[in-house]
C-alpha cells in the first residue's frame, strides 16, 4: 500500500485535486485506469495510468472488469487549461513494472493538446 501511494504522491503537490471522471479520468480500453491530478489553477498536472497486472484486486471488490493482456497505445485529449500548462515543456514519463520501479522513460511532447503514449 505504501508504494502504491508513492506512485501518485511523488508526482503531485499538497492541495492538488483529482479531476472528474469522464473529463480527465476513466477506464482504459484494454484494461486499467487513468486519473489526472492538478493544481487548483490547472497550471500544473500529472496523469497516472495503471494496469495492475499480476496479483491485484481484479474482480474482487475493484471496479476493473478487464485484465490487460498487452501493451496499450493511448491517446489523451487535454483540456485547454492543461494544454496551456504543458505548452513549451515536455511531460515526464515514469514506469513501474515487475522488473523495475520508478524508471524514467523518454519525455513526451503535447501535440495540439494530444498526448500519445
Amino acid at each position: 500500500p505504501l508504494w502504491t501511494s508513492a506512485h501518485t504522491t511523488q508526482f503531485t503537490k499538497l492541495g492538488w485535486n483529482y479531476l472528474p471522471v469522464g473529463d480527465a479520468a476513466g477506464i482504459l480500453p484494454e484494461g486499467g485506469t487513468y486519473v489526472t491530478i492538478a493544481s487548483s489553477d490547472l497550471s500544473d498536472f500529472t496523469i497516472v495510468i495503471e494496469t495492475l497486472t499480476g496479483r491485484c484486486m481484479y474482480h474482487d471488490g475493484c471496479f476493473h472488469t478487464k485484465t490487460p493482456q498487452e501493451v496499450q497505445h493511448l491517446e489523451f485529449q487535454l483540456s485547454d487549461n492543461l494544454t496551456a500548462a504543458a505548452r513549451g515543456r515536455d511531460l515526464e514519463v515514469w514506469v513501474t513494472n515487475a522488473s523495475h520501479w520508478f524508471r524514467r522513460l523518454e519525455d513526451l511532447r503535447v501535440d495540439e493538446g494530444i498526448v500519445r503514449i
